[in-house]
């Protein structure tokens, strides 16, 4: 059996990319998005490619829509190899003291809470079947903070963070 990659944002941009390239290689794909014609092209590109794809509708802010799609994929494909924790926002760019709490609180639950909570379904699969990968998309604002994208560099200084720590 080829190896299953989970990828999330897989709609569009980066996560479209790499669903597409890792079924160039071989790799089973589920496509996690909330948008379900990006996530349903993505599935066409990848069946494409010659591979078996699944699109699973999913905001990876709630964490029973990420134990969800990561037990829909344990049930149809039994395991989970490579996890690509991709699904992002960085919201208006508004000055931040101008920002909304509401954005705020929707960029964080997004890139930081989803990005945890991935981690914490896909890694306990893994450990499970004897290991994997797991990839989680920071960014140079998370290192180098941005005043015009201030809650997304906090976000994603944490997927930094993350990206190097979780399994220690």
């Amino acid at each position: 059996m080829s190896k299953v990659a989970i990828i999330t944002g897989a709609g569009s941009g980066l996560g479209q990319a790499a669903a597409v390239r890792l079924a160039d290689e071989g790799v089973t794909i589920v496509a996690v998005d909330i948008n379900e014609e990006g996530g349903n092209e993505t599935v066409d590109l990848a069946k494409k490619a010659g591979v078996d794809a699944l699109f699973i509708k999913a905001d990876v802010s709630k964490a029973e829509d990420v134990k969800n799609y990561v037990d829909k994929t344990v049930e149809a494909f039994g395991k989970i190899d490579y996890f690509f924790n991709n699904a992002g926002i960085s919201g208006s760019g508004e000055y931040y003291l101008n920002t909304k709490v509401e954005e705020i609180e929707k960029i964080v639950d997004i890139n930081l809470m989803g990005a945890l909570y991935g981690v914490r379904y896909v890694a306990d699969v893994m450990i499970k079947n004897g290991g994997g990968s797991i990839v989680n998309t920071a960014s140079s604002a998370g290192v180098i903070g941005q005043d015009s994208v201030v809650t997304y560099s906090a976000t994603k200084h944490g997927n930094h963070w993350t990206n190097e720590k979780y399994c220690s």
